[in-house]
């Protein structure tokens, strides 16, 4: 009995085994069936896109900004177009080279300081020379003449104002 008892469990596990390749076979091939119409869509879509091409309806129709035309595509954009926008966006009121000039000084810095957050380096357009202040200072002071002078003094001031603070800060 035992030997018979096993025997058909071997069998059971065998039909098991073919009925679970037959249900995976199965769903393979449902899984494609379903996947026709998608595949015809597709083919549709690549065909029909293939004729606009081939008809000429997916080319430029002309050139933008009435600039020259422009490499392969036929699209063409001024150079100073951004510009020109800004320039009608502020009420384009003034001369139009004049506010170009400082666009594009304005959009250079805009980029520098973009790219120098982005890959973590400083800005060199931010860059303030060390003797800045005592610059300032000077063209603001009327009865300074010599500035090598002025700029010790200037800087021995700042010094003591700066150590003062401190220490009232300190003392807090």
């Amino acid at each position: 009995k035992a030997a018979a008892l096993l025997a058909r469990r071997r069998a059971m596990a065998e039909v098991k085994a073919f009925m679970v390749d037959i249900i995976v076979d199965l769903g393979k091939f449902i899984e494609g069936l379903l996947a026709l119409p998608l595949i015809g869509a597709m083919t549709a879509i690549t065909q029909q896109r293939e004729a606009l091409y081939a008809s000429g309806a997916m080319k430029a129709k002309g050139v933008v900004g009435g600039g020259s035309s422009g490499g392969a595509s036929g699209v063409a954009i001024e150079y100073d177009a951004a510009a020109r926008l800004a320039f009608k966006a502020a009420g384009g009121k003034g001369s139009f080279d004049a506010f170009k000039v400082q666009y594009e000084y304005e959009s250079s810095f805009m980029c520098a300081a973009k790219a120098a957050k982005r890959f973590g380096t400083g800005n060199k357009m931010l860059a303030i020379e060390y003797d800045a202040a005592a610059r300032l200072a000077f063209a603001a002071d009327s009865s300074a003449t010599d500035y090598a002078a002025f700029k010790e003094k200037y800087e021995k001031e700042a010094v003591k104002v700066a150590s003062d603070k401190k220490k009232a800060r300190d003392s807090k």
